[in-house]
C-alpha cells in the first residue's frame, strides 16, 4: 500500500486528517522545498508526495516560489502560505480531496 492509499486507512492524532499531506506542510511551513526532497526525506515515493503538494496548492495552502532544471526535467520549489494547525474545516476540504 503506497502512501496516498494508506491515508485513506489511517487516522492522525488531529481528527482523522491524512498524515501524508499534514508531514509535507509542516516542512514547507518551516522551509522551501521540493516534492522530490520531502520524499527522500520521508522515504516516500515521490508519486505520493507530489498528489499531496498538488493538492495542497489546489487548496491555496502552499505556492511555488522557484523552479531549476534537473537532468531534463524541472523541479519545483514550494513553501506553505498556511500554518499546519487549521481548523477542521479546511483539512476536511483537504481529505475530501482524497475522494
Amino acid at each position: 500500500m503506497n502512501d496516498h492509499q494508506s491515508c485513506n486507512h489511517r487516522e492522525s492524532s488531529q481528527g482523522g486528517i491524512p498524515p501524508g499531506p499534514r508531514s509535507r506542510l509542516t516542512v514547507l511551513n518551516q522551509r522551501v522545498a521540493s516534492p522530490r526532497e520531502l520524499a527522500a526525506e520521508q522515504n516516500t515515493a515521490v508519486t505520493d508526495v507530489a498528489y499531496h503538494v498538488r493538492v495542497l496548492r489546489e487548496l491555496g495552502m502552499i505556492q511555488l516560489v522557484s523552479t531549476r532544471q534537473v537532468r531534463g526535467a524541472t523541479e519545483h520549489f514550494y513553501r506553505s502560505v498556511a500554518q499546519p494547525d487549521l481548523d477542521d474545516e479546511i483539512w476536511g476540504k483537504l481529505l475530501a480531496s482524497y475522494g
